[in-house]
């Protein structure tokens, strides 16, 4: 867990992803790298297979590696930039390790106490929000970091998955309306 945030004009933003063509159009990487350009190239760093010419690109990482997290935490939050990728786990990997995720609504996350949202494809309104997370008192990302992680705990976690999934396999099953056939032998 991240113990300590940079100070108010060294803080970092990560982007944790890819850019398959198949995942692509969900990622908005334009709409990221828009934002990027905005900012000195040492903010913006990038983690996979997206290589940006004004971030720091390490290319993929093994978070198992003591490297990995080093650099990991070098960051203050995580970007995610999706216009329909709905709760990417890159947003609660990134709460787990004590980052602040910025994110689109699209991403699956609207009005989420701790977690932060810009709108979508809209550069010059997310420059202001992300200028004043760059900006903001250490006490307040602490206070969001706890959010988080209490989120984790209470919302988030492999048991609430388990039990929630469970419960749906071992439910008695109900009577559903065909459809298909509802509505080709309608008349």
């Amino acid at each position: 867990l991240k113990k300590k945030f940079n100070e108010i004009g060294k803080r970092k933003i990560l982007f944790i992803g890819n850019d398959y063509q198949y995942n692509n159009y969900a990622k908005n990487i334009q709409f990221l790298h828009s934002i990027s350009k905005k900012f000195k190239n040492n903010i913006f760093g990038s983690m996979g297979n997206v290589k940006f010419n004004n971030m720091i690109n390490y290319g993929w990482m093994n978070f198992d590696s003591e490297y990995s997290r080093k650099k990991l935490l070098d960051y203050d939050f995580l970007i995610q930039t999706s216009k329909n990728d709905a709760n990417p786990s890159t947003i609660l990997e990134a709460m787990s390790w004590g980052l602040i995720p910025i994110a689109t609504k699209q991403c699956g996350y609207h009005n989420e106490e701790g977690i932060i949202n810009i709108p979508l494809n809209r550069v010059n309104d997310t420059v202001k929000i992300i200028k004043k997370l760059l900006h903001i008192n250490p006490n307040n990302l602490f206070h969001i970091q706890k959010i988080n992680i209490k989120a984790l705990n209470e919302r988030y976690n492999w048991k609430i998955y388990r039990d929630t999934i469970k419960k749906i396999v071992l439910s008695p099953n109900k009577k559903k309306r065909n459809y298909n056939n509802y509505y080709l032998n309608k008349k």
